[in-house]
């Protein structure tokens, strides 16, 4: 029973992982900061600005992507996310 109990938590953390991970895809695609500046300063903005803003911002970066992801983590105090 315990092997049974331990086995379905190890299938647990990938899970928890994969549904937190299709959340924050699903929540981080259909806006970025560029598009709510936009519209908050009532401007708009070309392609290419946009692309500029968001290289000077620093928002291309993968290791970015990775932040925000540790930091929508609700547990990420307490795991490995934890150094970003």
């Amino acid at each position: 029973m315990k092997k049974y109990i331990l086995h379905r938590l190890l299938y647990l953390i990938p899970i928890l992982l994969g549904i937190t991970l299709f959340t924050f895809i699903l929540l981080h695609s259909t806006n970025d900061i560029v598009d709510i500046m936009e519209l908050n300063r009532g401007v708009v903005y070309s392609e290419a600005t946009k692309t500029q803003i968001r290289q000077d911002l620093g928002l291309l970066a993968i290791i970015h992507i990775i932040w925000q992801y540790g930091n929508f983590l609700p547990f990420r105090k307490r795991c490995f996310f934890s150094i970003f």
